[in-house]
């Protein structure tokens, strides 16, 4: 079975991390998990309140690269089958990198980190391309 094109929910990866023996260590705005690996290297991950949230593509990448260390398919895999992931995985290859003047301008613009992840690194060049493009006020 073709694991799903589409990123995650926060539901799913709630659950996911219940089937790959992750424990839930605390709970403020968001719920907090913890998995220690074989290797003892400690993995951190968190959901929002909002289960149903569903991540672009770019932060569920990064989430299953930096913070669940697994590739989409295995992600899949479990939820699937309902067993954890067997470490050491493969992972997906390395989010895309953004050009640090893009970023920096785009902070500057007033947009937030949230949202420029959610960009591929030629859609937030663009953006700020954009914004530097309009005059001031005129976005008012």
């Amino acid at each position: 079975m073709t694991p799903p094109k589409r990123p995650a929910t926060s539901a799913e990866l709630e659950e996911f991390c219940r089937i790959d023996g992750w424990e839930q260590i605390r709970e403020t705005d968001h719920v907090f998990w913890q998995k220690v690996l074989a290797s003892g290297e400690v993995l951190q991950t968190h959901r929002s309140f909002s289960a149903g949230r569903t991540f672009s593509q770019n932060v569920f990448a990064l989430i299953l690269r930096e913070q669940l260390q697994v590739g989409r398919d295995a992600f899949w895999k479990a939820l699937r089958t309902g067993k954890p992931v067997d470490r050491p995985v493969p992972r997906d290859e390395a989010p895309p990198a953004y050009p640090g003047w893009v970023v920096h301008g785009l902070l500057g613009q007033g947009v937030r980190e949230a949202q420029i992840r959610e960009w591929t690194p030629e859609e937030a060049q663009a953006r700020l391309e954009e914004l530097w493009a309009t005059p001031r006020g005129a976005n008012s």
